[in-house]
């Protein structure tokens, strides 16, 4: 049987990182085209990892079997608008679980990692955008405790 190591992410990781972001890209174009698939998206991911990961304000969370990488959770704090109560918040910003290793806790150990990362930096609230056609998502981040408070809405012109 597999051991799954969940673990903070570093440069090391990046390369994995950004094949899981594939994965989870790819998955989110089948619902809708809006969402880039493609070698330009997974460069900007990249270089947004080169650039971001080491900042104290974002931490991303990975899972990973004998071999690779199989899960993440991104997140950062967020400094929020004069209008709303807390000063900061905490955004959940991305997570993907491979589909062979859900619905095998990963997910929920994961997020429970993330929220002592945010607990341990005083946030009280954490938010996140899930597309509302995204069953699979939509029904982990429930299991979590997140609920809806919020509606985006779209329109292509």
């Amino acid at each position: 049987m597999m051991k799954i190591k969940i673990r903070k992410a570093n440069k090391k990781d990046i390369p994995g990182l950004v094949e899981l972001h594939k994965k989870s890209s790819d998955y989110h174009r089948k619902i809708d085209k809006i969402y880039a698939s493609n070698t330009n998206s997974n460069r900007a991911y990249k270089d947004f990892l080169l650039n971001d990961i080491t900042k104290r304000t974002l931490r991303i969370i990975i899972a990973e079997d004998d071999v690779k990488l199989i899960g993440f959770i991104s997140a950062k704090i967020k400094r929020t608008d004069p209008y709303t109560a807390p000063p900061k918040v905490g955004i959940i910003i991305d997570g993907f679980v491979e589909s062979r290793y859900q619905k095998m806790g990963i997910g929920h150990r994961m997020t429970k990692e993330m929220f002592l990362w945010f607990k341990k930096n005083k946030i009280k609230c954490v938010m996140l955008d899930a597309d509302s056609r995204n069953k699979i998502g939509l029904h982990a981040w429930q299991k979590y405790g997140f609920k809806e408070f919020r509606k985006r809405m779209i329109i292509n012109l």
